[in-house]
This record gives structure tokens, sequence and C-alpha cells, in this order.
């Protein structure tokens, strides 16, 4: 058996880095590079071991870890180990791998051996061996700078789709940190230059990218043109932008400080065909994205034609042609037709002739002719398409608002679904201030099917298909619910809307039906029953003289009946009629309660019987055959002396 070994490591180190220095020739006008060779991120590893003071020789197995400090510190990589390396008079030779951690940080190298026959545990050689680079490797690390005329530096990534050949990257600091950053002198040089080779495809010469929710992915500053694009194709675009599906995205944004200037300017200087000043296109299917936005204290977009033509005009395939956000979302003016004229042939359910959004009012309408059918908003569907919207209105405020002054209907909606209202407060809004009158006021004429008067429905999972709330300060109801038909019912609830299953209904008697059980907050079944004035809960109480309820008085008393109950889960004999219950107390006749209690016959135990005692509303205990007909109930808990309040079950026998 060997003796672990006193390993003194003398190091003959060389360490290649990965980073493979190429200064070719290149032609400057093609920019042809010469080829690299692949390179790994292995390099080779020597030292000497010695074992008891003399030069170790045979098989060892090796451990290798690097660290970030010469003692303690975190581990970079993962471990490396070596099994069975051949150790020759002191002499050994490994290579080590440990991926890509050399970013130009200081690491040392931790080693740990054993006999390679062995199978125990590592033996830690001490110290640590700092990693020095290549000569020419540290040309790159932090700081560096590498000079030189011609084409300086050439760096090819030859595979994978998301690799970068020269990649850099600027944290978070103090000042304007910079990821890449190029500077040319010359009257018609480039600061950087990106020039894409590839015959098809959607090939990119300069790509930018910024991850930062109120960040740039490309910023110019310049004393002419901020961004200046230009394009020789057919079909090409001088400046594209495209934006992600976050929102508040924009593909192209343009600012002008000036009084006069304009954020994005667009000419078209053709003198024929259909051309456009500025166009904005949205190709996606889904989503809320504008092919042009427009935003100013006076005029988002504004477009004027002098011929028979259109001042803005919007094409959507999908979602909506003109958007307009504002005190007048969408303002349109016309002396020989329409003001705001909107049409629409999707199928898609939410799209609209003409839609508005403000905070004020999305669509204002007004006419002022003073006979016919004047309309100040009129929408028309003319597809089959139930769940299509002759008139659409969404705003923070009121997506459409009708007022009557004439005693007539504010807004009117004919079809499967007369008005439909979504919103983020209120979906339908109505009011009235008439002496039975109807805020919201819903008929169904179907003679057959299901037909709702009012439909509400939510999707969300804490939300109401209906929500009713009475905020009168004098009474008042949240919900009151009438039916004319003696053979109806007044309230019925159901379960799965596609086949209802019907689990609670209320006659138009007055009967309740259910399909589960009742479930209440009390804890007893109470009933109302007349009863003299002064009593309180959780007294003992007998029928007096007269009918009525009152305090037992004597021990044993056997016209005992029950206890006042403090919280009745069930309460019997208040009816429906709203009959005067003054005077009516809820008599616990059954379930659990409290009572008031007296030792006077004893201490009591749970289970014990009690009867009526001789201190007026109190029970005691029972004791051994008390008289039929005294026994209220059977204690719940213990009670040694004097007088206080325990649980009991009710039970009269």
């Amino acid at each position: 058996m060997k003796e672990k070994p006193n390993l003194m490591l003398k190091i003959i180190f060389v360490f290649v880095l990965l980073l493979a220095i190429a200064l070719p020739v290149v032609n400057a006008q093609n920019w042809e590079r010469a080829p690299q060779a692949t390179q790994n991120h292995a390099f080779s590893y020597q030292g000497s071991l010695t074992d008891a003071g003399n030069p170790a020789n045979g098989s060892y197995d090796f451990e290798f870890k690097l660290y970030n400090s010469l003692a303690g510190g975190a581990q970079v990589g993962s471990t490396v180990l070596g099994a069975d390396i051949v150790v020759s008079n002191g002499i050994f030779s490994t290579t080590l791998n440990f991926d890509n951690v050399f970013d130009g940080t200081a690491l040392f190298l931790q080693i740990a051996v054993r006999d390679g026959a062995s199978s125990g545990a590592y033996t830690t050689l001490s110290p640590r061996q700092s990693l020095t680079p290549a000569p020419y490797a540290s040309g790159f690390v932090p700081g560096a700078s590498v000079t030189g005329s011609g084409n300086v530096f050439a760096v090819t990534s030859t595979s994978g789709s998301s690799n970068k050949a020269i990649s850099g990257s600027a944290t978070n600091g103090a000042g304007n940190p910079v990821g890449v950053y190029g500077e040319s002198a010359d009257t018609n040089g480039r600061g950087v230059e990106g020039r894409a080779t590839a015959a098809s495809g959607s090939t990119v010469g300069v790509y930018a990218i910024s991850e930062n929710s109120t960040g740039y992915g490309v910023f110019a500053v310049g004393g002419l043109h901020g961004v200046k694009g230009q394009t020789t194709a057919v079909n090409g675009f001088g400046v594209w932008g495209t934006s992600g599906s976050g929102a508040g995205s924009y593909g192209v944004v343009g600012q002008s400080n000036s009084a006069s200037g304009a954020g994005v300017w667009g000419v078209n200087s053709s003198t024929g065909g259909f051309a456009y000043g500025l166009r904005g296109e949205i190709t996606g299917v889904s989503g809320t994205g504008i092919g042009v936005f427009g935003k100013g204290p006076f005029y988002g977009i504004r477009g004027e034609a002098s011929l028979a033509g259109v001042g803005v005009q919007g094409v959507s395939d999908t979602g909506l042609g003109v958007y307009g956000s504002g005190n007048q979302g969408v303002l349109g003016s016309g002396s020989q037709q329409q003001g705001v004229m909107g049409y629409t042939t999707a199928t898609i359910t939410t799209t609209g002739g003409t839609g508005g959004e403000g905070p004020n009012a999305g669509v204002v309408g007004k006419a002022t002719a003073s006979s016919g059918l004047a309309h100040g908003v009129y929408g028309t569907v003319t597809t089959n398409n139930f769940s299509a919207y002759g008139v659409h209105g969404e705003a923070p405020g009121t997506g459409v608002y009708g007022v009557s002054t004439e005693g007539a209907t504010g807004v009117v909606g004919r079809g499967q679904i007369g008005v439909s209202g979504i919103g983020g407060g209120l979906g339908v809004f109505g009011q009235s201030s008439v002496e039975n009158g109807g805020g919201l006021h819903g008929v169904s004429y179907a003679n057959t099917g299901i037909g709702n008067g009012v439909y509400g429905r939510t999707e969300s999972p804490s939300g109401n298909g209906g929500y009713f709330f009475n905020d009168s300060a004098s009474g008042g109801t949240a919900l009151y619910a009438v039916t004319d038909a003696n053979s109806g019912d007044i309230i019925v609830a159901a379960n799965n809307a596609s086949t209802p299953d019907v689990e609670f209904r209320v006659n138009s008697s007055g009967n309740v039906y259910a399909d589960a059980a009742f479930n209440g907050g009390g804890a007893d079944y109470a009933e109302m029953m007349p009863a003299v004035a002064n009593l309180e809960a959780s007294d003992v109480l007998v029928i007096g003289p007269d009918g009525r309820l009152t305090q037992s008085s004597e021990p044993f008393q056997n016209t005992v009946i029950g206890v006042y109950s403090t919280q009745p889960g069930f309460i019997a004999g208040s009816g429906d009629d709203q009959k005067d219950l003054s005077g009516h107390i809820p008599l616990a006749v059954m379930g659990v309660v409290p009572v008031k209690i007296s030792a006077e016959n004893g201490s009591i135990m749970p289970g014990d019987m009690l009867v009526a005692s001789n201190i007026p509303g109190h029970a005691m205990f029972a004791g051994d055959n008390p008289p039929q007909g005294t026994v209220i109930g059977k204690a719940l808990q213990g009670f040694e002396k004097g007088e206080g309040v325990i649980m009991m079950m009710v039970m009269l026998q």
C-alpha cells in the first residue's frame, strides 16, 4: 500500500487558450477572410509529483477544479477527473477542458490526488496554482487594444443558428456604456458597417435588439438625418421597423421638438399611380397593431384631399381601418357626403364599420334634420353573423351613450342581441330619473325557446354575470324579482350553460326547491314565538300562563320549552308575507345553543342532562331520573361552581 501522496507539485505549465490569433492579409474591398482552424476549450497541463519526498511512479487519479481565488472563493466551471494518469519519475501530463469559462478573470487551479488503485478520498494539494495566459492571448484580456493597418481583425462564425462572430456587451453603470463602438474620421467613412451578401432569405446588414422595455434597438443622432434609409429595390424599404408583440411597441418612432416639424415625414414625388407619402401596414392576423399611429395635442393624424378623394383612408382585413383616440376619437367633416364613413367586410365578431375610443366619447354623432328618420349614429349589419355589431363603442368612460329628452329610449337595439356592452367598469349602463322607470330595460318576445330580457355573462374567474347593488341610504332592494305567471318560477339557478341542470328554484307560490343541503351559518333550529319583554339570549324559557314565552323560575319546571337562540342557522315562523314580528323571539328547539347555567345542584360534566333551576332563566344538573318533561338538553361542556354559560344540545324530554 502506497502512502497518501505528499504531493509537491512543481508546475511545468502549458496553457493554450482557445482563441486563435489570426492576422491574415485580406482584400479590403471584398472582405474575404482566410479560413481558421476550429478550436475547442482544452489545454495541456504538465506537472511534477513527489510521493513521500521521492519522485512518484505509477498510476494516480487526479481531480482538477478552478476557483476565482487563491484560497476560499467559489468554484468556476465543472470538476475535471483524470483516472489512472501515468506518472513517470515524478512527471505527468494531461489535457484539461473546463469549457468556456475563460473571460479574463484571474483563475486558480486546485489539484487533488489519490493512488490509482484506490477508491478512497482524494488528498487536496496546497497551494492552488495560478493560471497564466499564453503571450498572444494576453492581448485579449479586458482593456486590451489591437492596432494595425488594413483589416486589423477578422472573426468568422461558421455554424449554429444563433452563434455570434463578434458579441459586445456593456452592463449597467455610470455614464453611457457601449456594447460595440465604431468610429471613423474619414469624410465618407462608416463608424459601423454591416453588409448582408446572401442572395435570398431575410438577411440583415446591421441588426439591433433592445430588451429594455423603454430602450431603443437603434438610436442615431445627426445634424441632418438621425437615421437615413435608402433602397433601390422595386418593393424595398428605405427604413423598415419591426415591433414585438408587447403592449406599446412600435416598429418606427419619430419625434420632433420643432413647432413646425414632423416626427415622421413622408414624401412621394411620383406624378402618377396610387402613391403614398406615408403608408403603414399591419400583416398580423391577430392582436391590436396599428398601421400608422399619430398623437398630438390637437390632431393625431390629419389628412386633407382637395379632389374627390379621401383625407385619411384606413384599410384592414381583420381589425380597424381607422382608429382614433382622444376627446374626439375620429372627427370628420364632409360638405357633399359623409363626415366619417366606415366600412368593413370582415367576418370576425369584433370588427365594425366605424369604431371610436376616447376618455369622453368614442363616437359622437349629431343629426340636425327637423323631420324624417334622422340618426345621430346609425349602424347596420347585413350579414347573418349573429355576433356582429351594428354599433360598437368602447371607451374608459362610456362606449355608447344615448340620451332621450322626450321620454323615449336613449339607446335602442334590435336583433338576437339588442344591446351588447363590454367595459372595464360597466358593460351596459342605464339610468332613469322618472317614477317606475327602468335604468336598464330588456324584453324578450320569443314565443319558443329560452328568451332573455337581459343577458349577462362573465369569463372572469372571480367575476359575476350579473351584479346588483343597492346604494340607497334608506331602504331599497338590490334585486327584486316578480313573475306574472302563476305557474312560472320567480328564481331559477342552474349549472352547465349548454345543457342546464337546475339546482335551485323558487316557484310562483314561494316554494323553494334545491338539489343539495342548506348550509346555514348558525348552530341551531329556531322558531319565531311570541314572548314577554326583557328576555335575554341564552335564557331557559318556559310557556307562560298567557301562552307567551317567559323565563324559567323554579327547579324541574315541566313547562320548559327551549332556550333563547343567539345565532340560529334556520328560523321558522317568519314567513314570506313580511308580517309584523315585533314581540317575537327566536326559540332554539333543536341543535347547539349557549345556555345560562348554575351549579346549585352540583357540578356538571359533559353529557349530563339539564333542567330548569331555582335561578330564573338558568339550567342546572338534572341528577338521576328527572321527572318526565323537565329535561331541556345535554351539557356539551363541564361546569364546576357558581353561574355562567356553557354550550348545550337542545333535547326536550
